[in-house]
């Protein structure tokens, strides 16, 4: 049995550890995987110890450096006769490469999950940028991207795009779902719901949403926001919403393990990023049918369902309102749409598998 090292800053509930925890799950019988992370796993700690996964966490780059993490990274691969090292940290993917290719891995994948804007930053910062890609693309033998957003960010050579599979059938809409959990959270059925799902981070920007919403009341005072998930922007959110006195109109529900039915419950879909790949939420909210109300530095490959409106940023608060006022309570069926394009679970796996295998 082959042994794939897996190495990821944290696992947390972001994109990227569902796409890492997915593939774990459809692979454990077949490969020995083992997780190396920089940070405590607080997430998927159940599913994880079912899968009889090994987990390893070390100092990260940036408190031991460069040459102390490839040592490290070095000793676990050889240590634990790895065949096979597969890299999620984006520009720290450059010591896992190295690492792995100074022990003689034949397999050294880099995955970018995510997209970059290297404008308006400083110059160090540049010039760590530009060191580390370099890096990546000398060592590493499979380069991998959820989209071509996400490829281009870290990518100066060929790449190959993984589509973030999803299971199809655990997100389609359900109207008894919709109804009981509307009824646990005491939400009326007439009420119009917008949802946003992922971790509480500037990068994220719920705050820019919060605002929308804001102006979106005036419009409609029957309204909810929900927002699910957590993270350093949690209290400041919620201090926001009170100063505001909207928050009866804004449920924050924290991390939640049930989000495929809470799509349920929602009738507009909100993402609001500054900078993404390919969103695993997107595609999970378009396979419940929802519209996505998105800013264009989404990468527009997630638009599967050609239903997705794109807006700026800039654009102003009565803008975005009034796409909420064309797109919400209209549900499509997109589930063709996201198996003909390639987003099936299974096929995603299958096509990492190959790569497992493609060089001996």
């Amino acid at each position: 049995m082959k042994k794939v090292l897996h190495v990821i800053r944290g696992f947390n509930n972001g994109g990227t550890e569902k796409y890492v925890m997915n593939l774990l799950k459809n692979t454990y019988k077949e490969y020995e995987n083992i997780l190396l992370v920089y940070e405590n796993i607080n997430y998927y700690k159940k599913e994880l110890k079912n899968m009889n996964i090994t987990t390893i966490i070390i100092e990260p780059p940036k408190k031991i450096g460069f040459i102390k993490s490839v040592k490290k990274i070095r000793s676990i691969i050889k240590e634990n006769d790895i065949d096979i090292v597969y890299s999620y940290t984006h520009y720290n993917s450059s010591i896992v490469m190295l690492s792995a290719y100074l022990e003689h891995v034949n397999v050294r994948i880099t995955h970018s999950h995510r997209s970059s804007s290297e404008q308006s930053i400083n110059p160090i910062y540049l010039m760590y940028i530009i060191f580390n890609k370099i890096l990546i693309n000398i060592f590493c033998n499979k380069r991998l991207a959820c989209g071509k957003k996400a490829g281009r960010s870290l990518f100066y050579k060929k790449y190959k795009i993984i589509n973030n599979g999803i299971e199809i059938e655990k997100y389609k809409y359900n109207e008894e779902v919709r109804n009981k959990c509307r009824k646990e959270l005491n939400i009326e059925s007439n009420c119009n719901v917008i949802g946003m799902i992922g971790r509480l981070d500037i990068n994220k920007n719920n705050i820019f949403f919060i605002k929308v919403f804001e102006a979106y009341l005036k419009r409609n005072s029957n309204s909810k926001l929900i927002i699910v998930g957590d993270g350093e922007q949690d209290s400041k959110l919620k201090e926001y919403v009170n100063d505001k006195k909207i928050a009866d109109k804004v449920l924050f529900l924290g991390k939640r393990n049930d989000v495929d039915k809470l799509y349920n419950v929602f009738d507009l879909f909100a993402l609001t990023s500054k900078k993404e790949g390919l969103p695993y939420v997107l595609l999970e909210a378009q396979a419940n049918g929802l519209r996505c109300l998105v800013s264009d530095s989404v990468d527009k490959e997630a638009n599967i369902s050609n239903k997705n409106v794109y807006l700026s940023l800039s654009d102003d608060y009565e803008k975005w309102c009034d796409e909420i006022d064309k797109n919400i309570n209209k549900r499509d069926n997109n589930i063709k749409n996201i198996i003909s394009n390639g987003y099936s679970l299974s096929d995603s796996v299958n096509e990492v598998k190959k790569i497992y295998e493609s060089i001996n």
